[in-house]
């Protein structure tokens, strides 16, 4: 799972842009497919699609 998204700093950058780009990721060692549905079901992963999801939209 992932997202990448421009963040509004206010910080000029040398070339005069305030936004920076931010790259957000979650990775788990996962050994089956069943594993991976059981953590799609959890807390953590829950809070890790709702923090990645403002940068998609």
């Amino acid at each position: 799972m992932h997202g990448l998204g421009p963040v509004e700093t206010g910080a000029d950058a040398p070339n005069g842009i305030t936004d920076r780009t931010v790259v957000l990721g979650s990775a788990h060692d996962l050994p089956s497919p069943a594993a991976a549905e059981a953590h799609a079901a959890t807390e953590e992963h829950r809070q890790v699609r709702a923090m990645i999801a403002p940068f998609r939209a």
